[in-house]
């Protein structure tokens, strides 16, 4: 129950709260005001080297990531307990893992 979001970094798919678009995300100046204010805590994991295409946003923790929140929201859904998954077993009437 692992989402791979690049660099080497893996999160648990249930600590994961959103999955966003880093454009969309910075346009607001509430949201920019958050980043900083994670980045000043020590709260943010992301690599420098690299410009950002999505941010998650855990329960402890902001990443950015690299990978497109598409390729992400994919990765979540096909991981065992996601989302995906859960829907497929309710549809064939069992009860969701």
């Amino acid at each position: 129950m692992l989402v791979h979001l690049g660099q080497d970094r893996l999160v648990g798919l249930r600590r994961i709260e959103a999955i966003l678009d880093y454009n969309l995300f910075v346009r607001l100046p509430a949201n920019r005001w958050f980043l900083e204010l994670a980045r000043s805590a020590g709260r943010v994991d992301g690599d420098r080297s690299r410009p950002p295409a999505a941010v998650v946003l855990t329960d402890e923790r902001v990443y950015l990531c690299p990978v497109s929140r598409f390729t992400l929201a994919r990765r979540a859904a096909r991981a065992p307990g996601g989302p995906a998954r859960r829907r497929q077993a309710v549809g064939r009437g069992r009860r969701p893992p």
